[in-house]
């Protein structure tokens, strides 16, 4: 596991990155976002799942949204649908920038509220694409 940061309009967002132990350097890697329910930080519920997806040849990210855990945002613990959203694009961004993955192959796994918020996100990315 990498802790990884990245930005997420202005507010820098912590992350936890999961390679699968085979990984080679210089490899292409399907990716995953991962989001867990309403309230959890990336150490509890999305980062058990990370785990378990990267033991099964996926690159996975799991993250603590803005408000939420070591990322940045205030008030803190606030709940915005909103924010989640833009956060799931820009981990999106941010995982497809990265050498390790293949930013043709990429997925989304979300658990409760995260999924909600991860079908919008889809959503508006797809309809800003086709316009």
């Amino acid at each position: 596991m990498e802790r990884v940061t990245f930005q997420s309009d202005g507010a820098t967002l912590v992350g936890n990155l999961f390679l699968p132990v085979s990984y080679t350097e210089g490899e292409k890697l399907p990716a995953v976002i991962v989001g867990g329910s309403w309230t959890t930080v990336k150490e509890q519920m999305a980062g058990l799942y990370a785990a378990r997806l990267a033991e099964q040849g996926f690159a996975t990210l799991a993250f603590d949204h803005r408000y939420w855990g070591e990322s940045e945002g205030s008030p803190r613990q606030y709940e915005s649908g909103e924010a989640k959203t833009q956060d799931f694009k820009n981990a999106l961004t941010f995982l497809q920038s990265r050498p390790e993955i293949d930013p043709n192959r990429g997925g989304g796994l979300a658990v409760c509220a995260s999924a909600g918020y991860m079908a919008r996100a889809v959503a508006v990315t797809t309809a800003s694409n086709l316009s």
